[in-house]
């Protein structure tokens, strides 16, 4: 048994003897966390291109997904290798957003973020439960992804 089963199983027994008395609170949390994001998002968005510095919204609109998401899927029950994945994967698309800001370290600092995101999602599905549906979905398309390569490789 792995840390991921392990840490699966400690969170499904945790939201399982404190029921709704960490849910609901999760829950408020996770959709807390979630709207601002949005709302920060639709900000710099609406801001764009008026001189208005977004770096410490786009930050802070990043947090508060990467943290709100996997908050808010644990409350509803979605097992705790799925919100991880969910929040890595929020934190690519917050890596790659911030890289759009203007300014060489930044950009390169959001490309760094969002790649190594990326490598912990394949990472970390290749070794989470079978029971993980964003793993399987992962597992599926690098599986896909090394097949076409090696034909593309092995052809030429």
């Amino acid at each position: 048994m792995n840390i991921l089963d392990k840490l699966d199983a400690l969170v499904s027994a945790l939201i399982h003897q404190l029921g709704l008395a960490v849910q609901i609170p999760g829950f408020v949390l996770g959709v807390g966390l979630v709207v601002l994001a949005i709302v920060l998002y639709r900000n710099v968005r609406d801001s764009h291109g008026k001189g208005n510095p977004a770096i410490g919204t786009r930050i802070v609109a990043g947090a508060a997904i990467v943290i709100g998401l996997p908050i808010l899927l644990t409350a509803i029950g979605t097992g705790a290798t799925d919100s991880l994945l969910w929040s890595l994967i929020a934190l690519t698309v917050a890596g790659f957003w911030l890289a759009g800001e203007k300014g060489k370290m930044i950009t390169f600092i959001g490309i760094v973020i969002g790649f190594l995101a990326v490598a912990a999602v394949i990472g970390i599905s290749q070794s989470a439960p079978a029971d993980c549906v964003i793993a399987t979905a992962v597992r599926s398309i690098t599986h896909q992804a090394s097949v076409v390569w090696t034909n593309l490789v092995h052809h030429n």
